[in-house]
């Protein structure tokens, strides 16, 4: 069975399962337990311990709290520390629709709240970044090629709730595909609307200069740290080209897409390389070469 695929009647836990697990829980831990609290539960569930509850313990049934998301967890239980296994973080965003559930991918960078932010940057860059340096940049196709989407996505699901993520799990690739879908659901562009027909009309020899003097001076700090981070990171990529066989102009053609936007993205994916698009690839690419120069 697929694991993104859940099936209610699959995993429906038997009658005699649930009886022979609160028997297994000594008297004292009953007494003494504050709250349990039941995610995603079936009608079955409630129906079944709403029937049983009065004969077994009416005490008990008291400390049962019904919960229809991971979301409405969060103010009784610190996820930090907490597992979910990422089939039931798949089933969660089908039926999660609150804010809460989309925190982090997608938001602007100015909206983030604090607990996702780590060194001036979204924890998720951070963390993401600090593993490939790590353990990725000898990775033969590094950014090229693409990771599990079934992980990518159940990684997504976990830090917009804030849960833990396990790198090592996740590997070099997906981390690879996941920092790749920030940027491109992230509102906050390198090219912002305004400059969008300076850069069009650009010259070879102007890229450094104009990149470097009035572009990334007029980004926001946020954002501004943000690429510096991402670039930092490609150069140390293309740094290691002669064994993980990724050019500046590879991660160039790679990338690029991620950071624009609307029309000009769409034209950029169908066409590549154009007259009309041909600037922005030309400043990633000198952001990655020159990244010294550039970024200080």
């Amino acid at each position: 069975m697929n694991p993104i695929e859940f099936s209610e009647t699959k995993f429906m836990p038997s009658w005699t399962w649930i009886l022979g697990t609160y028997y297994k829980l000594d008297h004292m831990m009953r007494k003494n337990l504050k709250g349990l609290y039941v995610v995603h539960p079936s009608s079955w569930a409630r129906v079944f311990f709403k029937t049983i509850s009065f004969v077994i313990s009416p005490k008990f049934a008291k400390k049962l709290f019904w919960l229809d998301t991971i979301t409405e967890l969060a103010p009784h239980v610190p996820f930090k520390d907490l597992y979910i296994p990422d089939a039931i973080c798949k089933f969660n965003s089908k039926v999660d629709t609150s804010e809460f559930s989309k925190r982090l991918f997608g938001k602007p960078l100015i909206e983030l709240e604090s607990e996702f932010l780590e060194n001036d940057v979204p924890m998720v860059i951070s963390r993401c970044i600090d593993h490939i340096k790590a353990n990725g940049l000898e990775t033969e196709g590094i950014f090229r090629i693409p990771g599990s989407k079934y992980k990518i996505d159940s990684a997504i699901i976990k830090w917009n709730l804030g849960l833990p993520v396990d790198m090592e799990e996740l590997g070099i690739h997906s981390i690879c595909s996941l920092l790749k879908q920030y940027f491109r659901e992230l509102p906050d562009s390198i090219f912002q609307t305004e400059c969008e027909t300076e850069i069009k009309c650009l010259n070879n020899d102007d890229i450094l200069k104009y990149t470097k003097e009035k572009l990334l001076p007029s980004l926001p700090k946020l954002v501004y740290n943000l690429y510096k981070i991402l670039f930092g990171l490609l150069f140390q990529v293309w740094q290691m080209e002669k064994i993980n066989r990724m050019s500046s102009l590879n991660l160039t053609i790679i990338w690029t897409p991620n950071f624009l936007k609307g029309d000009t993205q769409m034209e950029y994916l169908l066409l590549g390389t154009t007259k009309e698009t041909g600037g922005y690839s030309k400043i990633v690419q000198s952001c990655i070469e020159n990244y010294a120069i550039i970024f200080t």
